[in-house]
């Protein structure tokens, strides 16, 4: 199907039932003490010791070479509780840049090995794993509601392409809350796009609906992934916006998502930053991505799918209506240039 293999490894940790931590105890980052709690029956290794690496590397190594990994997620969930070496001193830095000196002799050994650094979902996201790894997890839930606000930090400083984000069941195994296929895959499109739900027990309206999301994606991640990205700030705080914008300034696509109970029963128009100079831009609601509802308040003929053409001014002063969102739904809206500025 040309797919590839990847496997979830979490090698920092010890199980204080494993063989390894009864052979070196000693190798437990702060001690093995008994005033040390476990994290999910566990100890951290102590990267910083050299012995402890080669250990790792070779269990690692091996692990590659016996089966056609291709993708490691690369975890760390266990809490730094106790953040000393063996001999008393601060041991969290030189245990981090054994984690960087692990992972370099990896990369060398393996030179198309892809790696996923997560660490209680967006907590390793410095700079030095982001040199080394080409995905980074920023959240264990796949609410897109808790997911949106997560989005908007990650983008602050982090490229599109880098932020894993997939499409989870219909009720998030960490709030419980369910939410519909559209708005999972809108929250899902600006990112490194996957799915992660059970498709034996999905229906067949889902999955023709992720389907044609998935479609949407692939036709536009090329552009998505090296445009900018801006997250906008909304008189209303239930709004939540981002906009993606093409190098050309010939595209750009913006996700509008109702985190809460709108404020105001008509919102404020949505004004879009960075767009060129005197550029007139055909807008749109994508046709997969449209509100769902409106009861009896007076909506655009925009807002019932219908194009209209604005100027970059006044898209950037006055912004574009939107129409009334739920709680849970959201919009993706189409900006197509007609004539652009000279770059």
């Amino acid at each position: 199907l040309g797919m590839q293999f990847g496997l979830w490894v979490e090698p920092e940790s010890v199980n204080r039932a494993s063989h390894l931590f009864k052979a070196h105890p000693e190798w437990v980052l702060g001690g093995a003490t008994e005033q040390q709690p476990l994290g999910r029956h566990q100890y951290l290794l102590n990267l910083g010791l050299a012995q402890v690496r080669a250990h790792l590397f070779e269990q690692l190594d091996g692990l590659l070479r016996s089966a056609p990994i291709s993708f490691l997620k690369w975890d760390m969930n266990r809490d730094v509780t106790h953040a000393g070496g063996a001999d008393g001193r601060a041991g969290v830095r030189a245990h981090v840049m054994g984690v960087y000196q692990l992972i370099d002799s990896l990369r060398a050994a393996h030179p198309n090995l892809e790696i996923e650094s997560c660490a209680s979902g967006g907590a390793r996201a410095d700079l030095g794993m982001v040199s080394r790894c080409e995905r980074i997890w920023v959240s264990d839930s796949n609410d897109p509601l808790v997911r949106q606000r997560s989005q908007r930090g990650y983008f602050q400083f982090l490229p599109p392409e880098m932020m894993g984000v997939h499409v989870g069941d219909t009720q998030s195994h960490a709030t419980q809350r369910a939410s519909s296929m559209a708005l999972r895959t809108l929250n899902a499109l600006f990112g490194h796009f996957g799915v992660e739900a059970d498709l034996t027990q999905m229906s067949a309206e889902d999955k023709s609906f992720l389907r044609a999301a998935i479609a949407v994606y692939k036709a536009e991640r090329d552009w998505l992934h090296q445009g900018a990205i801006t997250c906008i700030d909304h008189p209303d705080p239930a709004l939540s916006a981002v906009m993606a914008l093409a190098q050309n300034r010939q595209r750009a696509l913006v996700s509008v998502v109702a985190l809460d109970v709108a404020r105001d029963a008509i919102a404020a128009a949505l004004r879009l930053p960075d767009l060129p100079g005197t550029a007139i831009y055909r807008v749109s609601l994508h046709p997969l991505w449209q509100p769902k509802s409106f009861y009896a308040k007076q909506v655009s003929t925009f807002h019932l799918g219908e194009p209209i053409e604005l100027a970059a001014q006044i898209l950037r002063s006055t912004g574009i209506s939107l129409p009334p969102l739920l709680c849970g739904q959201g919009i993706l809206i189409q900006l197509d240039a007609l004539t652009i500025d000279a770059m």
